[in-house]
């Protein structure tokens, strides 16, 4: 095995970019512009922001923000604008498990997921539900 500093430095960078593009994806707003309260990263609200992304994930199947480019995210960030998230048109059928259902999911489940994740996912801590919401 050889040196291949080339290889070696897109690595770093592919791995560097990655990190923070998942930071991005996961990550409340106010953790990532913090400036310097530690108070801030502590805060249940940024929790609840990671929760509305995870239930976004397992909802939709898909990351949050996909296809949206880390400066993209970035410069909307800098503005105060959360990045909307993008709702699949048509669903089909619900997965459990490993089984499709017999039946297209309920409009209204799909409608309340929604609205929680958006509620969640609020650029405004203070506009978040509380977990025992």
């Amino acid at each position: 095995l050889g040196w291949r500093p080339r290889e070696m430095l897109w690595m770093a960078i592919k791995w560097r970019l990655t990190s923070r593009r998942r930071a991005l994806l996961w990550t409340a707003p106010e953790v990532l512009n913090a400036k310097g309260s530690a108070a801030e990263l502590l805060e249940p609200s940024a929790d609840v922001f990671s929760f509305g992304r995870v239930c976004y994930l397992v909802v939709t199947g898909r990351e949050p923000l996909h296809g949206v480019d880390v400066k993209t995210i970035e410069e909307a960030l800098r503005r105060g604008i959360a990045p909307p998230l993008e709702w699949p048109d048509a669903w089909p059928r619900l997965v459990t498990g490993n089984v499709m259902a017999e039946g297209p999911v309920e409009a209204s489940l799909v409608g309340r997921c929604r609205t929680l994740v958006e509620r969640c996912c609020s650029i405004k801590p203070l506009l978040r539900p509380n977990m025992d919401d």
